[in-house]
C-alpha cells in the first residue's frame, strides 16, 4: 500500500519554478511537467512556467527527473517551496520526502540518502562546468 500524499500549502510559484529551471539546467538531471513528459529544453520549461497552463496549485507544477543506478530507468520528484525550504516528494519511491534550504542540497540528498544497494537509487547529481 502506497502512503497517501500529505496535503500541504506548499506550491512552486512561477518565480521559484524559474529558479529551479535555471539550476537544474546546469546539472545532469532533467525537468518535466508534473505527470507528463520531459521538457525538450530549458527554453520549453521556461515557456511553460510563463504560460497560462502553469498552475502550481492545481497539479500543474514541475518535477525533477533523474536516471537511476540500474540505468535506462528514470524517476522523479515533485518540487515545491514553502517557508524557506525546498521540498522534493515522490510517493513512487517509497514515500521519499526531502527538504533543504537550497535546491542543490535538496536534490543532492536524493542520491546521498538512497540505499546504495537499491537499483532505483538516483544517480548522483553532477553540476556541469
Amino acid at each position: 500500500m502506497k502512503p497517501e500524499k500529505v496535503q500541504t500549502n506548499r506550491i512552486l510559484s512561477a518565480e521559484n519554478a524559474i529558479l529551479l529551471i535555471e539550476f537544474v539546467s546546469t546539472t545532469n538531471y532533467k525537468l518535466a511537467r508534473l505527470h507528463s513528459g520531459l521538457f525538450i529544453s530549458k527554453k520549453a520549461a521556461l515557456a511553460f512556467v510563463n504560460s497560462a497552463e502553469y498552475d502550481p496549485e492545481d497539479g500543474g507544477g514541475i518535477e525533477v527527473c533523474f536516471d537511476t543506478q540500474q540505468g535506462e530507468y528514470w524517476d522523479s520528484v515533485e518540487v515545491t517551496y514553502d517557508d524557506g525550504l525546498w521540498h522534493g516528494e515522490d510517493l513512487a519511491m517509497g514515500g521519499v520526502h526531502l527538504k533543504a534550504e537550497t535546491i542543490e542540497k535538496m536534490l543532492s540528498a536524493l542520491h546521498e540518502k538512497g540505499d546504495v544497494n537499491c537499483k532505483h537509487r538516483p544517480v548522483q547529481m553532477v553540476i556541469k562546468t
